[in-house]
């Protein structure tokens, strides 16, 4: 079994966000793992049961797999869709025999697991129910099949044998349903978070929550301190829907000694106390990092190794164990996030997160973060060309995406899934190519690549390539830049984004097919303008094709949110997608009659986000002797302000631009990060938000 690196994190925290209707007859506290099947080769499978007595929503739901019994629960499979009252969800290897594959809704590699590994039903990105022995090696589950007793009505995350009971390898007699005897019939109240551990700081926001079975009377929740027994009532008599949200005061009494009471105030009048103590601490001020300051170093470690930080950056590769980030092209602008996000997040969106600097194994990562608030698609910042031989050696490029040209296959097998490649440059080496990444590509010997794209990884004291699909391991040399278009005002719509298809390689390559026009929504909104070429269509060797790129205004869209189409390019040597992308949010529904309606408008920056300036756009019919563009950091801290003289805009009503060069009322450089613009007119005012990248 490949083993993959995992960071030890040695106490599981129940925190489960979890609702559940509290009608009369529920049965079960909610959704478990009712069978586990280890079998032979890559007979492996996942059985979840709903014996909640309600339809239950999966998408809140994933399953987790701890590696060989140590550190997180890295590889994720999210469940979709609705699981009926009594019904059970299946998940098997994506390899494993046709008659289990035949009962699963669904495969995963999440059920590539052995004997020693532990596997969880989380719930929003925490534990509830959990299948082995966490943080050991010991096989616990090998060779076997294990199904849940009719008798169990809870999930845990204390593995206790005696709920399973055994069968043996390859057993799959019991899959696909579960027998199950009710549940207690006695009113229950269970509170599920805080439970435990959780440091919650002032003037934030958590949720308290609870599960309840076999009772539907409004409830109390109060804050008690254990060791003085004073209590406070957060709420009463409130409907018993589960969960309350509580914004704790910035006056809150600080103690680790808290814990929660729900108790009903109806008939039966159940109660339940936390299990253990929690903390409220002291509000955290979150200091603010490029990644090139975090990973920037001339002795290995990080110099904020340790440090709560927050950055922001581009996702460029989702592994199913972690992802990286990167806030600019070349050394040092990279960093690896572990693990895997619960959000939702793709390649090229923009986020921005705080996060602990973790040290491992020489590694450098962000790890127990947040992401704050995830922007939306931008451009991926392009990879840097390296050699071979530095990609091997120079810690510099850890985390940053990276092209290596003209490589050799040396050695199609190392084990463990990955294999060698090397570039054949006397003064350059090899390097090792791994599999993270989901690409069906398999080495051969001696094969001649055009170029391998990736992310640099570090494990077992080695840097590895991650490519992330089978495009980015290119044998044909059909480069197309850019792979995305961003569209933000009317000008630049009109005038159109240039798109260049290049052939870099040595031999002709014939185009099958490039989509010439699309849609946002319902209305077709782009075309490619001009359009002459016949395919197929045979592209010389160092020859080039230019298409212009046009947005027919408006683009309508009720939620005023980032529309997107796909541009698709075939060709004897692989298919390219190109993403478009158009910014509602500013005046894409406007046209001329619109504009003319309008007194003043903050139309945005171009580009956004930016290196090393902007420029920023705003229309105005009236002349003011007052016009100014004040910029703020997220502090809400004047930092410069662009002021426009009456002169500049006299012969210039309508449309109006100013440039901003990232620096403040000294002419120092600012850090990248988030940034505020205010137009201020004649108490007229509106303010946007830009992103400076370094």
């Amino acid at each position: 079994m490949k083993k993959k690196r995992f960071s030890v994190r040695k106490t599981i925290v129940v925190i489960a966000l979890i609702y559940l209707s509290s009608n009369l007859g529920a049965q079960a506290l909610d959704l478990f793992v009712s069978e586990y099947v280890e079998g032979s080769s890559y007979n492996k499978a996942l059985e979840v049961f709903n014996g909640t007595g309600s339809p239950i929503d999966l998408s809140e739901y994933s399953l987790r797999k701890q590696t060989n019994g140590a550190g997180d629960f890295g590889s994720t499979f999210t469940l979709s869709g609705t699981l009926e009252n009594n019904e059970v969800f299946v998940v098997c290897h994506n390899s494993a025999n046709d008659d289990i594959q035949n009962i699963a809704d669904a495969t995963s590699s999440v059920c590539n697991f052995n004997g020693n590994d532990a596997v969880g039903l989380f719930k929003n990105g925490n534990p509830i129910d959990i299948i082995g022995i966490v943080d050991s090696a010991d096989d616990w589950g090998k060779n076997v099949t294990l199904v849940r007793m009719e008798n169990v009505y809870s999930p845990t995350v204390n593995y206790d044998e005696t709920e399973w009971e055994s069968f043996d390898e390859d057993n799959i007699d019991n899959l696909g349903s579960h027998v199950f005897d009710g549940g207690p019939t006695d009113p229950m109240i269970i509170v599920t978070s805080p439970n435990g551990g959780e440091e919650w700081q002032r003037s934030t926001t958590h949720l308290i929550t609870w599960n309840s079975m076999n009772f539907e009377g409004n409830i109390d929740i109060e804050l008690t301190m254990v060791y003085n027994r004073t209590r406070e009532m957060l709420a009463s008599d409130i409907e018993n829907n589960g969960e309350w949200e509580w914004n704790i005061p910035e006056t809150q009494e600080l103690s680790d000694y808290y814990v929660i009471i729900v108790s009903g105030v109806d008939e039966g009048d159940p109660s339940d106390d936390s299990d253990s103590t929690f903390s409220i601490i002291e509000f955290i001020v979150i200091d603010e990092y490029t990644i090139y300051e975090i990973q920037y170093s001339e002795t290995g470690e990080s110099p904020l190794n340790g440090e709560l930080i927050r950055t922001t950056g581009v996702v460029t590769a989702v592994f199913y164990n972690s992802f990286y980030i990167q806030d600019g092209t070349g050394a040092w602008n990279g960093i690896c996030v572990y693990p895997q996000a619960e959000q939702d997040i793709v390649v090229g969106d923009l986020i921005q997160l705080h996060g602990t600097v973790d040290e491992y194994n020489g590694k450098t990562e962000l790890v127990d973060y947040m992401i704050e608030e995830n922007f939306g698609q931008t451009t991926i910042p392009e990879p840097v060309t390296i050699l071979s031989g530095d990609m091997a050696t120079e810690e510099m490029y850890e985390g940053v995406l990276v092209r290596i040209y003209d490589v050799t296959v040396t050695n199609a097998d190392m084990g463990y899934g990955e294999w060698e490649i090397d570039d054949l440059i006397d003064s350059s080496g090899p390097c090792v190519v791994d599999d993270l990444g989901e690409y069906e590509y398999i080495p051969m010997m001696d094969d001649v690549i055009f170029s391998v794209t990736g992310v640099v990884d570090y494990t077992f004291e080695t840097y590895k390539l991650e490519p992330r699909t089978d495009e980015d391991i290119n044998f044909g040399g059909l480069e197309v830049n850019p792979l995305f278009l961003d569209f933000f005002t009317i000008e630049d719509c009109i005038d159109g984004k240039i798109l260049t298809i290049q052939n870099v390689s040595n031999d002709p390559i014939t185009i099958s097919n490039i989509t010439q026009s699309g849609t946002f929504g319902q209305v077709t909104e782009w075309l490619i303008e001009n359009w002459t070429i016949e395919l197929p269509y045979e592209l010389a060797p160092e020859n080039e094709l230019i298409l212009n790129i046009i947005v027919e205004l408006p683009v309508y869209d009720g939620d005023r949110d980032v529309v997107s189409d796909i541009l698709h390019i075939a060709s004897n040597v692989g298919d390219v997608d190109i993403t478009i992308y158009f910014q509602t949010d500013l005046i894409s529904d406007a046209d001329d009659e619109n504009v003319e309606q309008v007194s003043h408008k903050l139309l945005g920056n171009y580009p956004n986000p930016f290196n090393p300036e902007t420029i920023i756009s705003f229309l105005t019919t009236k002349n003011s002797k007052d016009t100014k563009i004040e910029i703020y950091n997220t502090k809400g801290q004047k930092i410069k302000i662009l002021k426009i003289s009456p002169e500049s805009i006299r012969d210039k009503l309508g449309k109006n631009e100013v440039v901003w060069n990232g620096t403040d009322e000294s002419e120092k450089a600012v850090s990248s990060g988030i940034y505020f613009y205010k137009l201020q007119i004649d108490g007229f005012s509106q303010t946007k938000k830009m992103i400076l990248m370094k």
